[in-house]
């Protein structure tokens, strides 16, 4: 095999102010979904398919919302926009790293002591 397949791939360094020009989510492996939308897209996708099947909605838009309420189901389960990985964007919460004590030098945790 050739080396750069064998090669983790290196992921950019931050610039100082914490942006990277790396699109995967900080902290975040996979997944571009934040949970409320994951939750409100499970429910748009079965009001959808559930509008074409029970006959509430006829025709060429019953059909279309039997063949489209697929989409929101389908990536509000896997928590995963194929549009959202295309143009870069995430609705998930960025976790940042928590302050050390030692930058703040006017930041005393509970407990510290002075002296």
């Amino acid at each position: 095999m050739d080396a750069a397949m064998t090669e983790p791939r290196r992921r950019p360094k931050p610039f100082q102010d914490g942006v990277s020009l790396s699109f995967e989510a900080a902290g975040a492996s996979w997944g571009n979904l934040s949970g409320t939308e994951r939750v409100l897209r499970l429910l748009v996708g079965v009001a959808m398919l559930a509008g074409g099947w029970s006959g509430a909605v006829t025709g060429i838009e019953g059909v279309a919302l039997q063949v489209f309420g697929w989409v929101p189901l389908i990536t509000g389960i896997a928590g995963w926009c194929p549009f959202y990985a295309v143009i870069g964007f995430s609705s998930r919460r960025r976790r940042t790293p928590a302050a050390d004590p030692g930058d703040c030098p006017g930041c005393r945790l509970p407990g510290d002591r002075k002296g």
